[in-house]
């Protein structure tokens, strides 16, 4: 049977804009925020009530920032309270502890559910207006993802299934390292070309290290991968990361500081792995050392511009 219901953790902007986009197709939708919120849908619950929100449905979609991961999880996942059946990740990060994708912490804490993970180019305030937005939701079986893409698309916004969790989440995930890259390029006032040329070589890493992390490849190419990369990757108006990376090379600071600029922790995490699965990631150590130790950009780029040319991938 069809779940109708589905209960939301994290109430931030994304948490938000999906609750919308449901409650818009008639699903009934439980919104948990650690703070009350307000502005929504009436016929949206928001609940500050863990126990409520977890026995609203057996369907989960998870909306916290990485840093939150595991509190959430330790507490849903108490003895006394309700256990889902489904729990999907929109949370697009890597595990801030031992940089493994968020499906395998999600298993530690319940590992008889299905788990899936919903990743794309979707910026929340596009989707809370209803404007066009296509996402990919990958699940344990192409079976069971087109049922639950099924359930929750709308006219406006449309769910891709895929059997790929492990390539959707670090597609989603990586992305916000190469947006912030791209913000410093035009922060550095470096053009258009050297930032086409940026995405499309960091495009090339982020396949690498979802193949070695057990990804398919084709799935980098699709809206979870390529698409997220293209919208993030050249939006200095919405995208966090982009914007980061564009006030930190002009010397402005960052203006929305009480945002979440997950490509920081996701950029810590890749170079570990880089490092552990001895992967040569030129672009993802630049910015490492940029953003890390102190390197200058100025640095890093000439290093980068010396490099040899290396076949095209």
């Amino acid at each position: 049977m069809i779940s109708t219901t589905i209960s939301i953790f994290g109430a931030g902007r994304y948490g938000q804009a999906l609750a919308t986009s449901f409650n818009k197709k008639g699903l009934s939708v439980c919104l948990y925020a650690r703070n009350s919120k307000n502005g929504l849908q009436a016929n949206i619950v928001t609940t500050t009530d863990l126990s409520k929100a977890c026995a609203f449905s057996k369907t989960w979609l998870l909306t916290v920032p990485t840093s939150g991961i595991y509190e959430i999880l330790e507490k849903v996942s108490a003895k006394d309270l309700p256990k889902p059946s489904s729990i999907i990740i929109g949370t697009k990060g890597l595990d801030p502890k031992n940089q493994s994708l968020l499906d395998e912490i999600v298993r530690i804490f319940f590992p008889q559910v299905d788990v899936y993970a919903l990743s794309g180019p979707g910026f929340s305030s596009e989707i809370h207006m209803n404007l066009p937005t296509a996402l990919t939701l990958a699940g344990p079986t192409l079976e069971k993802a087109k049922t639950l893409a099924k359930t929750l698309s709308s006219d406006t916004l449309r769910l891709y299934p895929s059997d790929d969790v492990k390539g959707v989440l670090f597609g989603g995930a990586f992305k916000n390292v190469l947006a912030i890259g791209a913000g410093m390029i035009e922060g550095a006032k470096l053009g258009e070309n050297a930032r086409a040329a940026f995405l499309t070589r960091g495009f090339s890493e982020m396949r690498q290290l979802a193949v070695a992390l057990g990804a398919k490849e084709k799935t980098l190419f699709g809206l979870s991968g390529l698409g997220d990369l293209i919208l993030t990757g050249t939006s200095l108006k919405l995208s966090r990361n982009y914007n980061y990376g564009f006030h930190l090379i002009q010397s402005e600071g960052f203006a929305n500081t009480e945002e979440t600029v997950e490509g920081l922790n996701t950029l810590l995490q890749t170079y570990k792995l880089s490092e552990k699965l001895n992967l040569d990631l030129p672009l993802a150590k630049a910015l490492f050392n940029v953003l890390n130790k102190g390197v200058s950009f100025e640095e890093e780029m000439k290093t980068l511009l010396q490099r040899p040319l290396p076949e095209e991938e």
